[in-house]
């Protein structure tokens, strides 16, 4: 049974017939040439990649690499670029790419404006005063290194306070010491035959504090009466402050106080047993300045 085929021709403008088995003695037709479409170019398509436009994006054609171009892989995986062959990049020594006179002075230690390197050995010092442009003091927020003037010294294992005190209104500062002996003057003898003499006295001044130790020599006249004398003191005191005192072994006791603006006194008054004849007064009395 034959099989008929219709194919419209446009220049007759007419339907033609064919028997298929004509079909199958035609030879194949070649597809058609995309540059031979109407309206379409061979590289009409911008959003796909081709290797001009690819070459040109991402890689030159040479090895190495350029300035404002990208990086190929010419010389493989891994390969190393030299810094010479890069272009619009400083210009380094013309020893060696990486010379070392590239990177740090020759000499040891660091000049101003010059990098740092070590050729003192890694951990090296830098001596400031070596630093061009810098002197050893010229830091001057920092306190300078000349010697301060103290009022107190310090040396061990002693403190020296100054021979004048320096008053300070800081109740904890202690601003004030002194040890030592004095020379008296007595007066207002009463009850003596002659006039008593000051021997082995001595005086501590911590701060605001003294206190005074001592021994008078005399001989009283008349055993069981007012014995009694006055005596200049170290320190003027700011209080009237009372102390102790005894006759010879300590069995006659009396009295030794100090008084506000004035001196120093020892009396023994009546009924009290002191026994004529020469002997040693001991007294002690710690008062305020």
């Amino acid at each position: 049974m034959t099989r008929w085929i219709e194919i419209f021709d446009p220049v007759l403008g007419q339907w033609a017939r064919f028997p298929d088995s004509l079909l199958d003695s035609l030879p194949p037709v070649p597809p058609p040439d995309h540059g031979a479409l109407p309206g379409l170019g061979d590289d009409d398509h911008a959003q796909y990649h081709n290797d001009t436009r690819g070459d040109l994006r991402y890689a030159p054609i040479g090895s190495g690499v350029t300035n404002g171009d990208s990086h190929d892989h010419a010389g493989g995986d891994g390969a190393q670029i030299a810094y010479s062959g890069l272009s619009g990049l400083p210009t380094l020594g013309s020893i060696a790419d990486n010379a070392e006179s590239d990177f740090a002075v020759a000499a040891k230690g660091v000049t101003n404006g010059d990098s740092h390197d070590h050729a003192a050995g890694d951990g090296a010092q830098i001596d400031h005063g070596g630093l061009a442009g810098l002197a050893d003091d010229d830091h001057a927020q920092y306190a300078p290194k000349a010697d301060p003037t103290f009022t107190t010294k310090i040396t061990t294992p002693q403190v020296q306070f100054p021979a004048s005190q320096s008053a300070s209104s800081d109740p904890n500062n202690l601003d004030d010491y002194e040890e030592g002996t004095w020379t008296t003057t007595v007066s207002a003898v009463t009850n003596f035959t002659g006039t008593p003499t000051l021997s082995d006295g001595r005086y501590t001044k911590v701060g605001n504090l003294v206190s005074l130790q001592g021994k008078f020599s005399g001989t009283v006249t008349t055993a069981n009466l007012l014995t009694y004398f006055a005596f200049t003191i170290p320190f003027s005191p700011a209080h009237t402050t009372a102390g102790a005192a005894f006759q010879g072994g300590g069995v006659r006791a009396g009295n030794s106080y100090v008084e506000a603006g004035a001196g120093g006194f020892l009396f023994f008054p009546p009924p009290s047993a002191i026994v004529a004849g020469a002997d040693n007064f001991f007294f002690e009395v710690t008062y305020r300045v």
